[in-house]
């Protein structure tokens, strides 16, 4: 597994008072999950701040962690934001948008799309889900989800989990033979493994795993289910099940 930390900008540029209230939920439900991996996130660097935003943020800043609120920054002066992304981000890397050397977001955008059996490699829709498991439930959670004829997706299982072991099965609904199954065990550091329910300090919990190969998405139809399961006894954890969902050329 990967240690990651993320470092998110968000440029609320043109953003009108109409269109924050309409995001409010979606906004929500990201800041819910964030919350839950606090020490996941490095920083959070919010530009182009408009005036009336002040009004939405310590409502926003009440679904938050107080150990994630630490972690925004808001920037109302183009220059400021701009300033601080080149102290988190290398020159080379941050877009030209941005006082960086690197592709404008236009650019980033028209290089992703490609001419294969994906009709647009960006994704149409992504799938996101917060499994949070209990001993009540047998340390066991899961969720369920639809592909259509014509989409295909692949999916990341993410955890800062106190316990290792935990087991990862995609499946079709209704059939017992999973299609996929992962075993989530983070190494120590030097290329070993852990037993499974061992505890971990804070630093080594963040991992995350493909659950899905690139080369070998699920393609639909089909009504599937991903299901996380701890070995027993193991403390209640949260998993974030990130899936891209794209379109593809049937012929």
């Amino acid at each position: 597994f990967i240690r990651v930390q993320l470092t998110v900008v968000v440029d609320l540029l043109n953003l009108d008072f109409n269109l924050l209230r309409r995001v409010l939920p979606v906004l929500q439900r990201a800041l819910t999950i964030l919350s839950c991996f606090p020490d996941l996130l490095f920083t959070v660097a919010i530009i182009n701040v408009p005036r009336f935003f002040a009004t939405f943020w310590p409502i926003i800043k009440g679904f938050l962690d107080p150990r994630t609120a630490t972690k925004f920054e808001l920037y109302a002066n183009p220059a400021k934001g701009n300033q601080r992304l080149l102290e988190l981000v290398s020159e080379e890397e941050l877009s030209s948008d941005y006082g960086g050397s690197g592709p404008s977001v236009a650019e980033m955008v028209a290089q992703e799309v490609e001419v294969s059996d994906v009709a647009v490699a960006t994704p149409t829709r992504q799938i996101v889900e917060l499994l949070t498991t209990h001993r009540r439930h047998g340390n066991m959670a899961s969720f369920d989800f639809e592909l259509k004829a014509d989409e295909m997706a692949s999916f990341t299982v993410y955890t800062n989990a106190k316990t290792d072991g935990a087991n990862v099965v995609l499946g079709r609904c209704n059939e017992k033979v999973p299609l996929t199954t992962i075993r989530m065990t983070r190494g120590d550091g030097s290329g070993g493994s852990k037993e499974a329910g061992k505890k971990h300090n804070d630093n080594d919990r963040h991992c995350f795993k493909e659950l899905t190969e690139e080369s070998q998405p699920l393609r639909g139809p089909g009504q599937y289910q991903i299901s996380v399961t701890l070995p027993p006894g193991s403390p209640h954890d949260h998993f974030v099940v990130l899936g891209n969902v794209y379109k593809y050329n049937q012929s």
